[in-house]
């Protein structure tokens, strides 16, 4: 794992970034531990403000009393997340099975399922193993751009967050791998900045409170990610505004080379169409038919 000042820098359309991609949790938690020999002092860092709960239980900006919760969301997963993606989940549940499934049914004597009606006329070959069809997916790459503005609510990130989980589950539920990778970018002074973590590998079991806090909760971005740029050489930092009174630098989109074949782009402040569950699970189904994992 390269040092922030040792990253490689890349071209993307005629733009100049600097970052790279981590392929676990684990190794962005360790490149985001603060380091105050290279990056900013404690006392310039976003990422380690305090936040107090409000009397409504909001709890502001960050979703985080302070830096050290969020690190603990990170390596625990994030339980009350998951009552906004599951009345999501519900209601996909049942519009999914309203789906074909882009599958065969192959009839033998063992399978995942069995044909009661052939097994009532007493049929040896009544259980059902279902193949995928030429047509069926094999995985689907999935991406979020977890970088957002600052008039970007957290309401509006946790939908974003929610939408990915969902679509992510959807695919799971049809028997889909699925590889799911959080990225963040910053632009505004090149060299861009850009990093990404896979948070979840193919065929590694869906643990949806941890996807739930990566793609959904705004410390994922407003605490971890700022402490990961905040680690970055001084000049870098200080080109992009990331110092006590800066403004962070402007949220960017990740190159194209580097999105997943399904991927969200980055929040902009007066976005709130996701906040529709309407509009947010049209989109996933929308997907999955363009996918080609379901037919109508």
């Amino acid at each position: 794992m390269l040092r922030p000042q040792d990253k490689p820098t890349f071209k993307d359309d005629g733009s100049t970034y600097i970052g790279q991609l981590y392929d676990s949790m684990s190794d962005f938690m360790v490149a985001i531990e603060p380091d105050y020999t290279i990056g900013g002092p404690k006392n310039e860092r976003s990422s380690m403000r305090e936040e107090k709960e409000s009397k409504d239980g909001y709890m502001g900006w960050t979703g985080t009393r302070n830096y050290a919760e969020a690190v603990e969301l990170a390596k625990h997963g994030w339980p009350e997340g998951l009552k906004g993606i599951e009345v999501m989940r519900q209601s996909l549940e049942k519009r999914i099975d309203a789906y074909i499934p882009n599958r065969r049914a192959d009839y033998d004597v063992a399978g995942s399922m069995f044909d009661m009606g052939a097994f009532i006329r007493g049929e040896p070959e009544s259980a059902i193993h279902w193949e995928l069809t030429e047509q069926q997916r094999k995985s689907v790459d999935i991406s979020i751009d977890i970088a957002a503005s600052a008039g970007v609510s957290t309401k509006v990130m946790l939908a974003r967050g929610a939408l990915i989980a969902g679509l992510t589950y959807a695919l799971e539920r049809l028997s889909v791998p699925t590889r799911v990778t959080v990225m963040g970018s910053m632009k505004g002074h090149e060299p861009n900045l850009w990093d990404g973590v896979i948070v979840k590998h193919e065929g590694a079991m869906l643990d949806i409170e941890r996807l739930a806090f990566t793609t959904a909760h705004p410390a994922m971005f407003r605490r971890l990610w700022f402490s990961l740029w905040e680690n970055y050489p001084r000049d870098i930092r200080e080109s992009h505004g990331i110092h006590k009174y800066g403004g962070y630098g402007y949220p960017g989109n990740t190159p194209k080379r580097l999105r997943s074949e399904v991927h969200l782009e980055s929040a902009m402040y007066g976005d709130s169409r996701w906040l529709d569950q309407k509009n947010a699970e049209g989109w996933i189904m929308d997907r999955l038919l363009k996918l080609g994992v379901v037919i109508q």
